[in-house]
């Protein structure tokens, strides 16, 4: 991208809360780079943020492949990265002896590896911005609510450590690395895991992917450091 507006790089931009920061930041004049697996609803989405006036790229990729998520990187060839929102994940709801080794793995994969390879991949773009990481994570990513989601808990303890070690590791090059870890949100995956554990779904009882897009933008513009930042629904009287 060559024009002079900052750059931010969204994985899960195709719906949900990937979107919704999409939609905020490129308002604030960020151009953006979606990446996605769904290459429908990601191209409809790009075309639709583009009507903000920002510059748009998208590619679809799998990001529980390494090599294309890899090969997708080298081909937009970013020369420099100001904010990389990592809101793409997936959810498993089941206690341990219903779950597969294959199931684990492919949490992890899409969950942290990804994150952490996509991170690497574009680190000399974010040192040459001086950039920011935003990792969305959970109140799972610290405790446990519950018996039915060991994968999906594990999978946000996990992303909580590699946060807090890469905060450490990159801050003498000038990228801060946040955490958002919202409760329910109103989305497509909360709709997984409601399903999965058996509970009804009280959509008017949860935040909205707008609430949470406009947290990861205001941790993204402050001009402090912002470690880690949880976001909860209002109490309802």
């Amino acid at each position: 991208m060559s024009s002079e507006r900052p750059t931010a790089v969204i994985t899960g931009g195709s719906r949900g809360i990937g979107r919704a920061t999409g939609e905020r930041l490129a308002h604030a004049g960020y151009d953006l780079v979606l990446l996605s697996r769904d290459e429908a609803r990601l191209a409809e989405s790009a075309a639709y943020l583009a009507t903000s006036g920002v510059t748009v790229r998208h590619a679809a990729v799998d990001l529980a492949d390494d090599r294309a998520l890899v090969a997708a990187v080298a081909g937009l060839g970013l020369d420099r990265v100001d904010a990389l929102v990592h809101a793409a994940g997936i959810v498993h709801t089941g206690q341990l002896p219903r779950t597969t080794t294959e199931e684990f793995r492919l949490a992890f994969d899409v969950n942290v590896t990804a994150v952490a390879s996509l991170t690497r991949e574009l680190l000399p773009a974010l040192k040459a911005a001086r950039g920011r990481v935003v990792m969305l994570n959970s109140g799972s990513g610290k405790r446990a609510n519950g018996p039915n989601t060991p994968i999906y808990v594990a999978t946000k303890f996990a992303l909580n450590g590699l946060a807090e070690s890469l905060r450490h590791e990159f801050r003498p090059h000038g990228i801060i690395v946040s955490t958002v870890a919202p409760g329910r949100v109103d989305t497509d995956m909360q709709h997984e895991l409601v399903a999965g554990l058996g509970e009804t779904y009280d959509a008017a009882s949860y935040l909205s992917a707008s609430d949470v897009a406009a947290a990861i933008v205001h941790v993204l513009t402050q001009p402090g450091e912002i470690d880690y930042l949880s976001i909860r629904p209002p109490a309802r009287g």
